[in-house]
């Protein structure tokens, strides 16, 4: 609000909750539960949520939005939410971290990417899995440069390939 961002990449909320504030959806994804390959509940059949709780979680921090959405389906199914030993808005620090033991994490199909190439596996567990449109949001009332309008231009065009790629999905998926 206070002019300091000229645009955000994000979590798109499935609500308008500020009119000051436009979004321009890019695409849809998952984000699940995420072990190393190899984790024991990679191996086994029929992971629940329940199982995920006899883990220890690296998650991001708890006013991240994502995680607020992994908290409300835990608290949903009247289970205690995961108490993270490790909270870190780091990717990069987390898929390292992840790898390298036994933690959950919780990660969008992007980052799960190839298991054979990134050492992530996506837990298939439907109810902790949260679809969510992304896309860039900025402030209605604000000009933006020329800059930024270049840089919403490529974002367009990297999710367009990342979309025929078969990364992410496109936008016509319905969120059920």
């Amino acid at each position: 609000h206070r002019g300091e961002l000229d645009l955000a990449l994000s979590m798109i909320p499935d609500f308008q909750t500020d009119p000051e504030i436009e979004h321009i959806a890019l695409y849809v994804d998952k984000t699940h539960p995420t072990v190393r390959v190899g984790h024991p509940l990679s191996k086994k059949r029929n992971v629940t949520i329940e199982h995920c709780l006899d883990y220890e979680w690296l998650l991001p921090a708890s006013d991240n939005l994502g995680r607020c959405h992994l908290d409300a389906f835990f608290l949903a199914h009247n289970l205690p939410i995961p108490e993270p030993v490790i909270e870190s808005n780091s990717t990069i620090f987390a898929v390292n971290t992840i790898r390298k033991s036994d933690l959950i994490g919780w990660h969008p199909t992007r980052v799960i990417g190839n298991s054979n190439e990134t050492g992530l596996v996506a837990l298939p567990i439907d109810e902790i899995t949260l679809t969510r449109t992304v896309g860039i949001s900025t402030r209605r009332a604000s000009v933006l440069s020329p800059a930024a309008l270049m840089l919403i231009e490529e974002l367009k065009t990297v999710s367009t390939e990342m979309i025929e790629s078969g990364i992410v999905m496109p936008l016509s998926v319905s969120k059920g």
